[in-house]
């Protein structure tokens, strides 16, 4: 479809009248209900757009009149026969279709989307849906009783008994109902039980390379449309549930959001394009990083070597493997651990855990990168975690330094040899000489 021809638009209005899916953040949000400013609004959206294709998606029920008013729907009716607007695309919770509601589009095509998830009514209680297949039904009979079309939903790895059964059952019986299905893999929103099931390790998110197994023999069924991300999906924790996590112990090494991220850089996240140099390095106690003294000296090293644009820091710490442009989300910029207060064993269970880690972050990305650099204090335990790792996985991993060089520095009484510019020299050299 040529994309010119369509127009996606995002109304914000009231909230979700249920609310309660497990997975769903978006019916928690609430907004002003304003007819005029509604109207207002649509007409900037519409202004110049002169094709004959809206979609329009809310955080919600556009069929639900606390939501969207009848007079705005009536109005977004009109707006579209008087734009040439033939196709028009809505979503709805089914209670809200109703007879009535589906007179008001006559004489536009127009399609509904509608939640389903799954064709189960145990798992729909499971996840707290709010209807059941029968009204799914329902639902979608009166749709095409009025001559419009139905369009489903159904989600990828529900946290339920047999998931990935029942999902098949799913497409098969959607489609007996639908025009047209949408299978969208499960990211959980921030606000929902479902970030709490992946912190305690009930649950956790499909990969791309899992989704895909999931989904490959829908692929081509030009009713089936797939969709491994809906939004551009990163960890998010919740501001009220964010905690300055000060402290030295394995509960500062093993916290469930930093377990959450290390299984997201790990699996899901995809290293930036061109960067096929990944250099590792050591965090800071200034947050975010990119603000310390450290940082900026090892950016100048990386910039005078000429290989900037293919460099990629990853920060090793207390909450694992830092991709370093995640160096500003929480709660990377929100912990401080005091080396004075470390021990023998808690060192021991940092090196382990990390190991396992960077293990996880690199099985998964070794491909992406052709070189892999480090940049530590020779006796750093970050540093004999990345060894660890690299050596289980046969990479071949360069110190950016001389050792040599370095333990002079200390014997002549050097605190901070990282920050000499004889190391930095030599990092910069380093760098410089990868073809």
């Amino acid at each position: 479809m040529d994309e010119n021809n369509v127009k996606v638009i995002v109304p914000k209005s009231g909230k979700c009248s249920w609310g309660k899916c497990i997975f769903c953040g978006y019916g928690k949000e609430e907004h002003p209900v304003n007819v005029q400013v509604l109207k207002a609004w649509l007409d900037r959206q519409l202004l110049d757009f002169s094709g004959d294709t809206l979609k329009v998606y809310c955080s919600g029920s556009f069929l639900d009149d606390n939501q969207f008013p009848p007079e705005f729907r009536r109005y977004l009716v009109e707006k579209c026969k008087e734009k040439g607007i033939k196709h028009l695309e809505i979503e709805s919770r089914p209670e809200f279709i109703t007879d009535e509601k589906l007179k008001e589009f006559e004489g536009l095509d127009l399609m509904i989307g509608i939640g389903l998830e799954v064709a189960d009514n145990d798992a729909l209680k499971r996840i707290a849906k709010g209807f059941t297949v029968e009204d799914y039904i329902k639902a979608a009979n009166l749709i095409h009783e009025h001559g419009f079309k139905v369009k489903t939903y159904l989600l990828v790895n529900l946290p339920i008994p047999n998931a990935r059964e029942l999902f098949h059952k799913s497409v098969e019986f959607a489609k007996k109902y639908s025009d047209k299905i949408v299978i969208m893999n499960l990211l959980p929103h921030g606000r929902t039980p479902m970030l709490d099931m992946w912190a305690r390790g009930d649950w956790k998110p499909l990969s791309r390379k899992e989704f895909e197994g999931w989904v490959k023999d829908y692929l081509d069924d030009p009713k089936i449309e797939v969709e491994f991300e809906t939004f551009k999906f990163v960890p998010s924790i919740p501001p009220e549930k964010r905690v300055y996590l000060k402290g030295v112990g394995k509960e500062f090494v093993d916290h469930p959001w930093y377990n959450i991220w290390q299984d997201w850089f790990a699996r899901i996240y995809e290293p930036p394009a061109g960067r096929d140099i990944a250099l590792f390095v050591p965090c800071s106690y200034t947050k975010p990083y990119s603000r310390s003294k450290t940082h900026k000296l090892i950016d100048r090293a990386i910039k005078s070597s000429g290989k900037e644009k293919r460099v990629h820091k990853l920060v090793i710490s207390s909450p694992g493997v830092i991709p370093f442009e995640f160096n500003d989300h929480y709660p990377f910029n929100a912990y401080d651990w005091d080396e004075k207060l470390e021990t023998p064993e808690i060192m021991k269970f940092y090196i382990e855990k990390n190991a396992e880690r960077i293990e996880n972050y690199l099985r998964n990305h070794k491909n992406h990168y052709k070189y892999f650099v480090a940049y530590f204090r020779l006796e750093a335990e970050s540093l004999e975690a990345l060894k660890r790792a690299c050596d289980k996985l046969g990479i071949e991993l360069k110190l950016g330094y001389d050792p040599e060089t370095y333990k002079k520095l200390v014997e002549e009484g050097e605190k901070k040899p990282l920050f000499r510019a004889e190391l930095l020299n030599q990092l910069s050299e380093t760098l410089k000489n990868l073809d």
